[in-house]
């Protein structure tokens, strides 16, 4: 027979169970605008039944209920949705990233401008052109060594300003985006001691799971990333760039990274695989493949401002010392180029005699300035340069909103899964406020029920 009693332990189990529910929406409401916070639910299931075994029954679950309680604390979390959003975020931080570092390289070159360096190319051959008009006179000698010297200066300075960019790019990978994904291995690390800990104490973490996760899609930004869960304690096992994120030796380090001198590629070195290194431009996802990409973007750039340099150098001195006059340039590249000094100081030493030759170079297509694109003159493969650094900018830009888009479309659907909306809160508030109100209510007639029994009956 059940206990006089019995009413008072479910109506117990009652408050104790809505009380429970109320401090889980109370969670939800407080962090409903914490980034990373994962909505919570109080998942209620009955306790097990009375059973009054007879002889002729089987003793299993009976008739009476006894009441509820909480059996878990569940974060509401779509594991195929977390998968979408990472993969999402590595392509738009791949776009991403490219585009910020190839939109600094369009500044270098302001085109079409009057101050361009398409304008002073043509400027140049114009200024030999009219020394063709009067061969010997100084002053349009002169226009020629400064022009000469202008267009040097601006080669110079679009080159070093690339080469500072690269520089930059190569500083940015070596160092912040290596120290970057230590850091956060660092804390999955403790955060997955920190949840072994606690699952062998039997303690579900989900706060702790939500910064776990924070830091995987962190990760995800930077490069492809697999997960794998162990489904007992929670702990995780992350694979970047298809090799284990571990910290083998204790030493504080997952991976080390550098650009290799032998071919000029960015390489991560994982502590879990010594002897294999990750070659990022292999890879075309993730903000750290996406910054090593412009930066041999860039490196390309500078061999096509290169090219052009070279081939002005040996063109015009080709033709300036034909009847033995100084080398109009000296240096040997876009890096060094410069008017020969002995011109600068005494520009009478300008051969006015070839002048028409070297103006004609303005229209010759040569044929070693690309492999790919023979038969150009100067301005031509120039103008090619500044099209196909436009073309990668925009086309970047392109794909980054497209990535974006997607991006932000998962991280919707995820939010709607995971997100805490203060109405729906408020609503099972009121929800579980009126069941212990009830609760306490079957509380208060079992109380006057027993007062009867107790202290009423003679």
């Amino acid at each position: 027979m059940r206990s006089t009693f019995f009413g008072l332990e479910i109506a117990r189990r009652a408050l104790q169970a809505q009380r429970t529910s109320m401090d889980v929406a109370a969670h939800n409401l407080a962090n409903a605008n914490n980034e990373g916070y994962t909505r919570q639910d109080a998942v209620h299931s009955a306790t097990n039944p009375y059973t009054i075994p007879t002889r002729t029954q089987k003793v299993t679950p009976g008739q009476i209920g006894t009441g509820v309680e909480v059996t878990e604390i569940r974060r509401v979390r779509d594991e195929i949705l977390d998968r979408q959003v990472r993969s999402a975020l590595s392509d738009a931080g791949y776009w991403e990233s490219r585009q910020l570092a190839l939109e600094r390289v369009e500044a270098v070159f302001p085109e079409p401008s009057e101050y361009g360096l398409q304008k002073v190319i043509g400027k140049f051959f114009d200024n030999w052109h009219d020394l063709n008009n009067s061969p010997d006179d100084l002053g349009l000698k002169a226009a020629v060594v400064e022009g000469g010297r202008e267009l040097a200066s601006m080669i110079r300075e679009a080159y070093v300003q690339l080469e500072d960019q690269q520089q930059g790019l190569k500083d940015h990978l070596e160092n912040y985006v290596v120290k970057q994904i230590n850091s956060l291995a660092a804390q999955l690390q403790d955060i997955n001691n920190s949840l072994t800990k606690l699952g062998a104490a039997g303690h579900k973490a989900n706060d702790l799971l939500d910064r776990r996760d924070l830091v995987l899609d962190k990760l995800a930004e930077l490069g492809p990333i697999t997960v794998e869960e162990n489904d007992a304690d929670h702990t995780v096992k992350v694979y970047m760039f298809g090799l284990e994120l571990k910290d083998v030796d204790s030493n504080g380090e997952f991976v080390s990274g550098a650009v290799d001198s032998t071919d000029d590629k960015f390489k991560l070195t994982f502590e879990s695989a010594p002897s294999s290194k990750v070659v990022v431009s292999d890879y075309h996802t993730g903000a750290i493949a996406g910054w090593e990409q412009a930066r041999q973007d860039i490196k390309g750039y500078m061999d096509d401002l290169d090219k052009l340099s070279a081939a002005l150098i040996n063109k015009v001195n080709a033709e300036h010392t034909a009847n033995g006059a100084p080398e109009f340039f000296a240096g040997n590249g876009a890096n060094d180029i410069t008017v020969n000094s002995a011109l600068v100081g005494d520009p009478s030493q300008v051969d006015g005699s070839v002048a028409l030759n070297i103006a004609g170079l303005r229209d010759d297509k040569f044929d070693d300035l690309d492999a790919d694109l023979n038969n150009q003159t100067f301005e031509q493969f120039y103008a090619g340069l500044v099209t196909k650094i436009g073309a990668d900018v925009e086309g970047a830009g392109e794909r980054m909103a497209g990535s974006k888009a997607v991006r932000d479309q998962l991280e919707n659907l995820r939010q709607s899964v995971i997100g805490v909306s203060i109405d729906e809160e408020l609503t099972k508030l009121t929800q579980y406020q009126y069941a212990y109100q009830a609760a306490a209510h079957v509380v208060t007639m079992i109380d006057e029920m027993l007062d009867t029994i107790i202290d009423r009956m003679i």
